[in-house]
């Protein structure tokens, strides 16, 4: 089965933020010289603080489709 991902702004930055803060440690790791038990331990520190906290979950009320009006000028001083 094929799922699309989905591509809406939001989904886009929580995937760039989860695939940065993978990917800084492992650049950092790369340039020590660390045994494997410290690289396991350090990337299991990086994946619990990668995730969700109470923040979240207040902003979580925030989530979902929204109706909105915009009006947008080209330059100031123009008409929309």
């Amino acid at each position: 089965m094929i799922r699309r991902l989905r591509t809406d702004p939001v989904s886009r930055r929580v995937a760039l933020t989860v695939g940065f803060a993978a990917f800084v440690p492992a650049v950092a790791l790369a340039q020590q010289d660390l045994d494997p038990e410290q690289i396991s331990e350090l990337m299991a520190r990086s994946l619990e603080l990668a995730q969700p906290g109470p923040e979240h979950e207040r902003l979580a009320a925030l989530a979902g489709p929204w109706d909105m009006t915009m009006t947008m000028w080209a330059q100031p001083g123009a008409d929309p």
